[in-house]
């Protein structure tokens, strides 16, 4: 990597960050999840209409395209992986109940829950898995997890209900690895994706990709604790203010991933819940470090410095997110550095950092899109109040009808 992506990483608060509807964050009606109902036991029954973003007429219900939080929520809605992956970012059993590793970490053995059936009746068994997880590596994969599973060397059935990987290095991560949202457990040989068919708690009933997932209750899901509503809809709508009107309306009982500042602006004029959990997704700038202007440290230094980060959590994100430290590791992750000293917004500093780079003042021309994310642009405009008392000039160009990222 050529360009330096550490300079501004405030984590946002994600909606439905992670799995299905366990640990989701959403925006609700009263009296759908109230204090009470959290407290009371949870009763089976009745319909749940969730609005997600983006939604496209190109999705498809694949594990190996999954790019987002509603193709990932459709994916763990019908299908497990061999591995849940907990709030707290540690590995569970799932499909598999038990595993053990060998040899520095090279062999794995994975035992599978017996008794689990697909959603067309078949049993789980190592066939399935061994199938599900060689699509990701098979020559010619365009997975977006071949390069989490890179490094194995073999995987193959041991028997009915035990699967064995070796791994070419050795890695004590590989269960969480196995957690990955793209390694959605399906039957041996399925393709048949427009018709999904998992082991998880929902089944499909119909897609349409860019509109609507719809689904009915799995009667014969192994989670006790999971799965109380009779249907559950995924619907998606891409525009924020379409996505408020149906919570508003009734015509979804709740919003995921909605845009901080509707989110605080519907919260403060009452009638609805908002229930947040912390994700583990950062923004962030970039300066490329093979252009002269930042080939040496002491003009990124100056940027950093000159950064009110506070400022762009508060009024960009709405107060919903964490002060990122210029790297992309989010507080709640177990790898967090707590005693990593906070960088803090210094424009003294900043201009000291650029003395040292040998110029007076940087020229430069920040390219920037909403459709990178949300608030990208009013960040733009904060960093050219912040950095301007210390960098002097700089210029925001707004990229329209692309991705920031397109170039």
């Amino acid at each position: 990597m050529t360009n330096e992506s550490r300079f501004l990483t405030p984590t946002r608060r994600r909606f439905i960050q992670g799995t299905s509807l366990a640990g989701a964050a959403l925006l609700l009606p009263p009296g759908l999840m109230t204090r009470g109902a959290w407290a009371a036991a949870p009763q089976k029954g009745g319909t749940l209409r969730v609005a997600m973003s983006p939604g496209s007429t190109s999705d498809t219900l694949d594990p190996m395209t999954y790019l987002d939080s509603p193709q990932f929520t459709a994916g763990l809605t019908l299908g497990n992986c061999l591995v849940e992956i907990t709030k707290d970012k540690k590995p569970i059993p799932e499909l598999a109940e038990s595993w053990e590793s060998s040899d520095a970490f090279k062999r794995w053995s994975f035992k599978l829950r017996s008794g689990v059936t697909f959603h067309n009746g078949k049993t789980l068994s190592a066939a399935d898995v061994v199938y599900s997880l060689k699509r990701h590596i098979a020559k010619g994969s365009t997975s977006a997890a071949a390069g989490l599973l890179a490094d194995i060397d073999d995987i193959a059935a041991d028997g009915d209900l035990k699967v064995t990987i070796k791994h070419k290095t050795g890695t004590p991560d590989l269960p969480v690895i196995l957690g990955d949202f793209h390694l959605v457990i399906i039957p041996e040989g399925f393709t048949d994706f427009a018709n999904f068919v998992g082991t998880g708690p929902y089944k499909l009933v119909r897609f349409e990709p860019g509109v609507v997932l719809e689904t009915e209750r799995n009667e014969n899901y192994w989670k006790p604790d999971r799965a109380f509503v009779d249907k559950f809809d995924l619907v998606f709508v891409n525009d924020d203010t379409a996505a408020a009107n149906a919570l508003m309306t009734g015509e979804v009982q709740g919003v995921s991933k909605l845009n901080s500042q509707i989110a605080k602006r519907l919260k403060a004029q009452g009638g609805v819940n908002l229930i947040t959990s912390e994700g583990g997704s950062c923004t962030n700038i970039d300066m490329n470090c093979q252009s002269k202007m930042f080939s040496d440290v002491n003009a990124r230094l100056a940027v950093k410095s000159a950064i009110d980060r506070k400022k762009m959590v508060e009024f960009v994100g709405s107060g919903f997110g964490a002060i990122g430290n210029d790297n992309p590791i989010p507080p709640n992750d177990p790898f967090f550095n707590k005693d990593l000293p906070q960088r803090e917004y210094d424009p003294e500093k900043a201009k000291f950092y650029l003395k040292k780079a040998g110029v007076e003042k940087l020229d430069l021309t920040l390219q920037v899109s909403d459709a990178a994310y949300s608030g990208a642009v009013d960040s733009a405009a904060l960093l050219q109040e912040s950095a301007g008392k210390a960098l002097v000039e700089r210029e925001i160009r707004q990229a329209v009808g692309r991705r920031a990222s397109d170039g």
